[in-house]
């Protein structure tokens, strides 16, 4: 029984910490503003060391891919971060961008400590549940616009595009292209019946969400996606 509660737990964490993190930085925007970049990378250093040092997170251990991620995104940090103090035309602008990549990193690690190799599913189906309840609210506010507080886009934007709550429409399409092909995995492959019925409803929506704001962008990534899936 203490075995079945640990894999229960293991297993909700997996894919609630994706599920929220999508979410979350969805609704604000995406997370552009530098605030809640700021917030979600605070958070997420603090649950990954207080997780670890109080063993309230289950702890997997790093694969070598898991390493070379790491490495390429704390690489990628420092060297924005030594641009910063050095040749940059612009060290506020560079630190902004360095802040990202952190926050950015910070999600990297913390994802690959609770998940494991074992975990990657449920971590998968968190990102594609995260993509599917920001799909809805887009096309909630597009056919009741009056239930949301949609701010009004910079002029010379496109409001027959669908852009929000991204507030971009190839922001929108690049989150709902990432999300498509793991819906459609989910579909096919997830062990759980529920999960697979609510992801294979989920795909038309994404479909829907994609064609509405317009991007050929998205239209690309997300082809991309599903011939990548049926490949490997």
């Amino acid at each position: 029984m203490p075995e079945s509660r640990s894999g229960v737990w293991e297993a909700a964490v997996q894919f609630v910490l994706p599920f929220i993190l999508v979410v979350f930085v969805g609704l604000e925007a995406g997370g552009y503003d530098i605030g809640i970049r700021s917030q979600v990378g605070i958070i997420v250093i603090w649950l990954a060391l207080l997780g670890v040092a109080l063993g309230l997170l289950p702890v997997a251990r790093v694969t070598r891919a898991g390493w070379i991620g790491i490495g390429v995104l704390g690489g990628l940090a420092l060297f924005i971060g030594l641009g910063a103090l050095t040749w940059t035309e612009s060290t506020e602008r560079s630190m902004i961008e360095f802040s990202r990549v952190l926050m950015l990193l910070g999600v990297f690690v913390l994802v690959l400590l609770v998940q494991g190799r074992d975990g990657v599913e449920w971590s998968v189906t968190g990102v594609a549940a995260g993509v599917a309840v920001i799909c809805a609210v887009a096309l909630a506010s597009r056919f009741e616009p009056g239930w949301f507080n949609v701010p009004a886009l910079p002029q010379g934007f496109s409001t027959s595009r669908l852009s929000y709550p991204l507030e971009y429409w190839n922001g929108l399409a690049g989150l709902m292209a990432i999300g498509l092909p793991l819906l459609a995995w989910g579909a096919g492959l997830a062990r759980n019946l529920l999960t697979r019925a609510l992801s294979a409803a989920s795909i038309p929506l994404v479909v829907s969400a994609i064609y509405l704001t317009a991007s050929r962008g998205g239209v690309i990534a997300a082809a991309a996606g599903m011939l990548i899936l049926l490949v490997v």
